[in-house]
């Protein structure tokens, strides 16, 4: 969870200071949504299956990128 925390905040640093091109951030946050997919598919695999509780994690980091200030974040996630 770490590894995967620390590259999500990466991504909004670089999001957030470089302001980078559609093509950039295209290439940048769709294998984004995949690791938090797979990250996902982890926690359903090694968590307790409480009504969903085991990707929570996944899913806020899911909803920070479709719910992003970025337009151009919005629309590639």
């Amino acid at each position: 969870s770490g590894v995967v925390d620390g590259l999500m905040e990466l991504l909004w640093g670089i999001l957030d200071s470089e302001q980078p091109d559609t093509q950039t951030i295209n290439s940048v946050v769709i294998p984004s949504v995949e690791l938090i997919y797979s990250y996902a598919e982890c926690l359903a695999l090694h968590g307790s299956s409480v009504s969903g509780q085991s990707v929570a994690p996944a899913v806020a980091m899911l909803k920070k990128l479709l719910f992003s200030p970025y337009e151009a974040v919005r629309t590639s996630s």
